[in-house]
């Protein structure tokens, strides 16, 4: 199945323009024939019901519009109520172009939705408006935060995730793919942490975008507990607590550290040995 995008072209002020639009699918027979369906038909289609239709590509483009809901003045001088969508750039030296855009596929309770998360105009990075496109028809929602709120965004979510683990020694690892998760009406953003072979997940963070706890996974019956809200309380956050506490917290994480160093030296080893 492959999206097809059609232009419509305009005229404004003497100037031409076009503009996007969602115009169908192909669907691709295996024996390489291929039909044309309108967004109608593709959404009533039984092989593809339930399936992503609108183009990913699109659904940016679109969200990326609202910059001029104001006019062509308010984005070039004013920049009021303006929106930048927030794309987290991969530190990896190996990857110097690489970058997890936005939109991010999210399952909702009304199917799968394009999920995009825009912080204001400048160096914020904290989402004030979330935008959710219906990934069957295109139909685009907007939940905009009160304007005393704003939420921990995908950039600033993977900073907290390395200040979680100070005693991480991040120049071998990677954080990566930071996908939205909402528990209890409260969006949490879900990052992966791989060593930089990418051999496995050393374990996956959640962060709380209201108030930046992080809670470290490193089991799947550890993350479907989280997933389910059966969090240990103690493990939603780095306490407070007392020196000992502290104390035993601070040697707990050095353990598992200095697991997860001879691990990535094992597997280093591994990959060298012919």
């Amino acid at each position: 199945m492959v999206p097809a995008i059609s232009y419509s072209f305009h005229f404004g002020y003497g100037v031409p323009y076009s503009v996007p639009h969602f115009a169908g699918v192909f669907l691709v027979q295996a024996d390489g024939s291929m039909v044309f369906l309108t967004p109608g038909e593709a959404a009533a289609h039984p092989l593809l019901s339930g399936n992503r239709l609108f183009p990913e590509g699109l659904a940016r483009t679109y969200v990326n519009a609202y910059q001029y809901h104001l006019g062509v003045a308010n984005k070039l001088f004013m920049h009021q109520d303006q929106i930048q969508i927030q794309d987290v750039e991969l530190e990896d030296e190996e990857m110097e172009s690489e970058v997890n855009q936005q939109p991010f596929l999210m399952q909702t309770a009304e199917g799968l939705k394009w999920f995009v998360s825009a912080e204001p105009y400048g160096e914020s990075h904290g989402i004030f408006k979330i935008f959710l496109v219906d990934s069957v028809t295109g139909a685009i929602d907007l939940y905009e935060l009160p304007g005393a709120e704003t939420l921990t965004g995908p950039v600033r979510a993977m900073d907290y995730v390395r200040r979680a683990n100070p005693v991480v020694d991040w120049s071998r690892f990677n954080l990566v793919e930071p996908l939205p998760f909402v528990r209890d009406n409260t969006l949490h953003w879900k990052v992966a942490v791989i060593p930089k072979d990418a051999a496995g997940i050393a374990y996956q963070a959640f962060v709380d975008s209201r108030n930046n706890n992080v809670f470290a996974a490193e089991t799947d019956a550890e993350v479907s507990a989280f997933v389910r809200g059966e969090v240990r309380p103690a493990a939603a956050a780095i306490p407070a607590g007392t020196a000992t506490e502290q104390q035993a917290l601070f040697r707990q994480i050095r353990t598992r550290l200095r697991e997860l160093e001879e691990m990535v030296d094992r597997l280093e080893s591994q990959a060298t040995t012919p």
